[in-house]
């Protein structure tokens, strides 16, 4: 199958669906709950809560970047690996994009180091 085309996945001997190509709701989930800000801005033109945060990747602090309502309660290599994940599901290819299955492996991850350093 093309890897720019949707492809998805059926693991039957582990029992795990997982989607890798495609991009959708996570793209803007992920974002949105690390950043606490809108999936798209409104103001003169439309911003894609993908565009604004990988911009404040390049120009500001994660510390910065996360929702501020935290008043920085959060591990920040947690919240860097969280915005590093939402990120990675943009990617401008398929074959980069991280399965389903990875995600949830490295947003778990994301907790535990968070539990770590509490």
């Amino acid at each position: 199958m093309n890897a720019d085309k949707n492809e998805r996945y059926i693991d039957l001997e582990i029992g795990i669906t997982f989607v890798a190509g495609t991009t959708g709701y996570l793209d803007q989930i992920l974002p949105e709950i690390t950043t606490g800000q809108p999936a798209i801005t409104k103001r003169k033109e439309k911003i894609h809560i993908i565009q604004s945060v990988g911009s404040m990747l390049l120009e500001r602090e994660v510390k910065d970047i996360v929702d501020p309502r935290l008043q920085g309660e959060f591990d920040i290599s947690s919240a860097m690996k969280a915005l590093d994940t939402a990120m990675a599901c943009v990617a401008p290819t398929s074959i980069n994009r991280p399965t389903m299955k990875h995600v949830v492996m490295e947003l778990k991850q994301c907790l535990e180091d968070y539990y770590l350093h509490s």
